[in-house]
């Protein structure tokens, strides 16, 4: 079987199609959607659904619903279709970029974990300038989408974007406009966020944890790796698939079957997990698998 037979080796297609449950972008999309069908086919008038995920920030002092600090990133404005669709747009459109880069393990860690920060400081944020008098909500997967458009924009900060679908712009450009809005929305101040607000520190929390993201990769190290605890979980309770170039042999055979436990490794931790070697491996094995494919001329 040829590298590019293998069903989970094939690109992508382009175009808007719907995705196959591999795609952990489009599992989110769906996600998203099904709470907001939910909500207006049984949440009533009073959208009882989005008032029982949503993110009160003295929910900081109630355990028994610190699970609002992730729910509350699945729900949208139902009275606002475009906050949904804007969100779900963005997601689509930059997530599959980033989850084919990490992996949609890595990548589903980093939106979730993104929601659940977010909501933190802007929940603490809250009670600190307004206490316990504090009467917002929060609502809306901002700020792990925006975690995940910075993010597209550390990996491929010169890839060309259509700034309201006209104006090509780099990608790196884009981003900063994206932040200086957001600066510019925080310092504004306002009253606290609610329903028909702008959360924009929570935007901002997310373009920080976006760029590290894109910077360091799935294992948020930091600059000193001996500071990542990840790394020695890993270590210790994971330890890595390796494929040493020196042991290549030309027995067809073994090199399907190591061709096959590399991929298997990249579709379950991401490309970033193969070492230099790895990577020398597949290379030799693809253009040897194209050779094969054209024989003798």
């Amino acid at each position: 079987m040829g590298l590019t037979d293998r069903e989970y080796y094939r690109d992508e297609q382009a175009g808007w199609h719907l995705g196959s449950g591999r795609s952990m972008v489009f599992t989110l999309v769906i996600v998203n959607a099904a709470v907001l069908v939910a909500d207006l086919l049984f949440g009533g008038s009073q959208h009882r659904v989005a008032g029982w995920l949503s993110l009160d920030p003295l929910d900081l002092w109630r355990p028994w619903l610190w699970w609002h600090f992730l729910t509350y990133g699945f729900v949208h404005d139902p009275d606002v279709v475009g906050h949904i669709v804007l969100n779900m747009f963005v997601l689509y459109m930059f997530g599959r970029d980033v989850e084919g880069h990490f992996g949609p393990r890595s990548f589903l860690r980093f939106y979730l974990s993104s929601i659940v920060i977010c909501g933190l400081v802007w929940a603490v944020r809250q009670v600190l300038l307004y206490g316990p008098d504090v009467s917002a909500r929060l609502i809306g997967a901002s700020g792990a989408v925006t975690a995940t458009f910075l993010a597209f924009v550390c990996l491929y900060p010169r890839r060309t974007i259509l700034l309201f679908f006209v104006i090509p712009l780099p990608a790196w450009v884009v981003g900063v406009l994206f932040v200086l809005v957001d600066l510019a929305g925080f310092q504004s101040g306002g009253p606290a966020a609610g329903w028909g607000q702008v959360a924009f520190d929570v935007h901002l929390v997310g373009a920080v944890l976006g760029l590290l993201y894109g910077r360091y990769g799935s294992s948020w190290q930091w600059s000193w790796p001996g500071l990542d605890p990840s790394r020695w979980w890993r270590r210790l309770w994971r330890p890595r698939l390796r494929v040493r170039h020196e042991d290549l042999c030309d027995d067809d055979s073994d090199m399907d079957r190591r061709a096959d436990a590399l991929l298997d490794k990249v579709a379950k931790h991401g490309i970033n997990s193969l070492t230099p070697s790895e990577r020398r491996f597949l290379e030799q094995y693809s253009r040897r698998v194209r050779q094969r494919s054209l024989g003798p001329r």
